[in-house]
């Protein structure tokens, strides 16, 4: 990758605000799995689980899936502002989907440019097997 790619990039710290659908959650994957069922055929799925979502579905399946929860609204409007979900690298991430459609979904904690030498930058570059060049 080229290191070009740090310009303009920023590394922070964020609380997130409002509600966000953990999508890995039994009820959540009840939801989707009977909401979405005719969906799983189309894609060639026989059930939904949370080892579906985070390591073999399709990825038009789990953009459906983001769909139906950014579509998904209370009494009061929009439900939810994101998604939160377990990552395939490992149960110790969580990663975040914000709708930019909420105007606050997170409360900045931190923010600052990215530090080439940052060891939490490296430690990813190292996980994911990627180097600047």
């Amino acid at each position: 990758m080229p290191a070009t790619w740090l310009t303009g990039q920023m590394l922070g710290e964020a609380t997130p605000v409002g509600q966000y659908a953990f999508v890995g959650h039994s009820r959540s994957l009840a939801f989707v799995r009977s909401t979405l069922a005719s969906r799983l055929a189309h894609y060639g799925l026989t059930d939904l689980d949370a080892a579906t979502i985070r390591l073999s579905t399709p990825r038009r399946f789990t953009q459906e899936i983001s769909r139906l929860i950014y579509e998904t609204t209370a009494l009061s409007g929009p439900r939810f502002s994101g998604i939160r979900y377990g990552s395939r690298l490992g149960d110790d991430f969580d990663n975040w989907a914000v709708f930019e459609s909420d105007p606050e979904p997170v409360h900045v904690v931190a923010a600052r440019a990215i530090d080439p030498g940052d060891a939490d930058l490296q430690e990813a570059l190292d996980l994911l097997g990627i180097a600047f060049v």
